[in-house]
């Protein structure tokens, strides 16, 4: 039966806050907010969030978005929310821990422990993913050794946008794209892996149950509409993890459409049939929101971070010429870089300030100025930084480009200028399409979601309904050519510096 309810209401729990937003059917955005919550560090490693931060940031911006909105009208709920964390619950459902979150890396010794038990190569292969202290299962194996009277409380544990799931329907539920970064799926087989938990010495019970995306996990119970504003028994959808539903927003949903997101990080992905399970680890692999796809991607550590120390560091003229005339000072860096060359006179940068996942996965690499002359001028430093970062997500790309035929690339996040956009297609060697109001792409792949659990889209292709393309930068042939060569010269520097760097 054809849904005649108007609106979407979609949660998107990121790092620093939740962006709720309110959208019709047809993709149009009615309006957003956003409500902040804490993260707690403790020292280098230990990275925490309260997950009753999450659900009150929740119900104040639930309440703020629907002022003036017939509650009646909402036709369904999806959340999409950060990735690899730890929600414990007791059978109360009660939290007994902070959330261990994405950046929380202080399951080293329990990962040697998972690597001594079972094979790294073997590892990668049942679950698309390298060893890492951040999944979720090496976070529970911690538990379990430096917290056992908490850890023998555990009824499940459960991911960041399954918890507020949890605490509007009453459901304890995941979905195959946030349960793959738990490194304890069986990515191929779609299914919670004996082998994975055997190695770990983890129990399966612990687990929620599995779901796609798009199923409905359950519906808003009379205690979160109180809580919230809203009505009882609204749909609650599963949703997704914040990459995947993000390569809906960028467009990314048949096999070889790729997309690349710059931010403070920054990652190339791709949807595909297939897992890309390459010798050299390259890719990461999580499950789509799409049922029966996945997600090859190959995130890098220093993006936006990099271009940002460059221009505090080298900037300096800039940001006084910014401040005297009110002209942006990123306005101003590009046209500094502009006046360098292609290739910044041979000026090479590695963008490694806080070591490098995908293609290194070295955490010990470091950035690095190669072919330094007292002629290089401040705009061949900035530009070799936004090469450095393009040169590195390139060889990402030309891995995927051995597994998967790619024709094009969507970008998101918008990158820092014009000027990076063209260097990217350049690299590259396709086309590249900016994506407009890209910044809202998980929320804009959670809508999809929601609308396609509850029978209000036919399909994924009303992601189309959301997105627009601004505009297309094409190769430009000489700098293709001229790239080449360097971005040789790029992985030559660092596979001769990766000794270097340990002796550091």
């Amino acid at each position: 039966m054809e849904c005649l309810m108007k609106y979407i209401l979609v949660h998107d729990l990121g790092t620093s806050g939740n962006k709720a937003t309110l959208f019709t059917t047809e993709g149009e955005i009615i309006k957003s907010e956003v409500a902040t919550y804490e993260t707690f560090y403790h020292g280098e490693v230990n990275v925490e969030q309260n997950p009753d931060d999450w659900w009150h940031s929740v119900i104040e911006s639930t309440k703020r978005l629907i002022e003036g909105i017939k509650v009646e009208d909402i036709a369904v709920i999806s959340c999409s929310g950060h990735m690899q964390g730890m929600v414990c619950l007791d059978k109360q459902g009660e939290i007994l821990y902070n959330s261990l979150i994405w950046m929380d890396q202080r399951s080293v010794a329990q990962m040697e422990e998972l690597k001594s038990n079972l094979s790294e190569e073997r590892i990668y292969q049942i679950t698309g993913n390298r060893m890492s202290p951040v999944y979720t299962l090496e976070k529970l194996m911690w538990m379990r050794d430096e917290q056992p009277e908490i850890y023998n409380k555990i009824y499940k544990v459960l991911n960041t946008k399954d918890y507020i799931t949890y605490k509007l329907t009453g459901a304890f539920v995941t979905d195959y794209s946030d349960a793959s970064g738990t490194h304890a799926l069986d990515i191929t087989e779609r299914c919670w892996s004996t082998e994975m938990l055997a190695a770990a010495n983890i129990p399966l019970e612990i687990f929620p149950e599995l779901h796609e995306s798009i199923d409905i996990g359950g519906y808003v119970t009379d205690s979160a509409a109180q809580a919230c504003g809203l009505i009882q028994g609204i749909p609650v959808v599963c949703g997704g993890g914040d990459g995947a539903c993000g390569t809906v927003g960028a467009g990314s949903i048949n096999d070889g459409d790729a997309y690349c997101c710059m931010g403070t990080s920054a990652w190339v992905a791709i949807t595909s049939s297939h897992p890309v399970i390459d010798e050299k680890g390259t890719a990461m692999n999580i499950a789509h929101v799409i049922p029966g796809k996945l997600i090859p991607i190959g995130p890098m550590s220093s993006s936006g971070v990099a271009y940002q120390w460059g221009v505090d560091l080298f900037a300096k003229v800039e940001k006084l010429k910014a401040e005297a005339t009110g002209v942006s000072i990123h306005t101003l860096v590009e046209e500094e870089m502009r006046k360098s060359s292609v290739g910044s006179n041979k000026l090479i940068f590695l963008p490694y300030l806080h070591g490098e996942r995908s293609p290194r996965w070295d955490p010990e690499a470091r950035g690095v100025f190669f072919g330094l002359t007292s002629n290089h001028t401040t705009g061949d430093m900035l530009r070799a930084i936004l090469e450095g970062i393009t040169f590195n997500l390139s060889l990402i790309f030309d891995v995927f480009k051995e597994y998967i035929d790619v024709k094009e690339v969507s970008l998101i996040g918008g990158g820092v200028n014009q000027l990076q956009q063209q260097i990217l297609s350049d690299m590259f060697d396709v086309p590249v399409n900016t994506v407009a109001n890209s910044r809202s792409a998980s929320a804009v792949g959670a809508a999809v979601v929601a609308g396609m659990g509850v029978g209000i889209y036919k399909n994924f292709d009303a992601v189309n309904k959301f997105i627009e393309l601004n505009e297309t930068y094409t190769p430009i042939e000489e700098n293709v050519a001229t790239y080449k060569p360097l971005k040789d010269i790029f992985d030559r520097v660092y596979l001769n510096l990766a000794d270097v760097y340990k002796a550091l």
